[in-house]
């Protein structure tokens, strides 16, 4: 192909599903082919074994159980503030630029986040660190600490979460989806737990670095 040439429609169609496996399909490690398909979405939990057996030469359910059971993936919120399955070692750049983008901020009725705002979602990270937390959970901690601190949040912005049952605080890339009691299976996971490497901690990339990762991964994934 000359550096003039255009791909017509068909073949732009057909790189497309060979690097996402669905010419031929990958005859790989598990890890290997989700950073491969790029951060493979998840929102619905019964679609991945499905996504992934269609695409791999040998796959059943257990092995994606016991791939996160291990921590080689993590299932979290990603790209679009929607459900991804990624690799330990990327879910970092994605948590950075899913918490950066516009999706990422868990305020629904004023515009700009406050101190405040972030001190709360750094509570709730220091509570979901040492164990996974049910939704509950997280909302009996954050009523307990907005309870002492009456004048924190907007009032506003109280009556939109307290509408919405605090789920926007807690659909945050800086937590993975884990099941209770840890026994991955068919069931979808939805207790929370804190990545190992969340946005803004020391080991996790800056927003630029993280961009240009996750750029690279996707035009990888989606080429041609």
């Amino acid at each position: 192909m000359t550096a003039r040439e255009r791909l017509s429609d068909r073949r732009l169609n057909r790189a497309l599903l060979a690097r996402q496996g669905l010419l031929e399909r990958f005859d790989a490690p598990l890890v290997e082919v989700v950073e491969a398909i790029g951060a493979m979405q998840g929102q619905a939990w019964g679609a991945l074994p499905v996504g992934l057996w269609s695409r791999m030469t040998s796959f059943a359910p257990g092995d994606l159980y016991g791939a996160l059971e291990r921590g080689d993936l993590r299932w979290g919120i990603g790209v679009r503030g929607t459900l991804h399955l990624v690799s330990a070692r990327e879910h970092p750049a994605y948590a950075v630029v899913a918490q950066a983008g516009s999706t990422g901020s868990w305020h629904r009725a004023i515009e700009e986040t406050t101190p405040a705002m972030d001190e709360l979602r750094a509570g709730v990270l220091d509570l979901t660190t040492p164990q996974a937390r049910s939704n509950e959970e997280i909302r009996e901690f954050v009523e307990a600490w907005v309870s002492e601190r009456p004048e924190a949040i907007d009032p506003r912005e109280l009556e939109a979460q307290r509408s919405l049952k605090w789920r926007p605080i807690y659909r945050s890339s800086a937590l993975t989806r884990v099941p209770a009691g840890g026994a991955w299976g068919a069931k979808a996971p939805g207790d929370h737990l804190a990545a190992p490497i969340p946005p803004g901690s020391a080991q996790a990339p800056n927003a630029d670095d993280a961009l240009a990762q996750v750029t690279r991964r996707h035009l990888r994934a989606f080429g041609p």
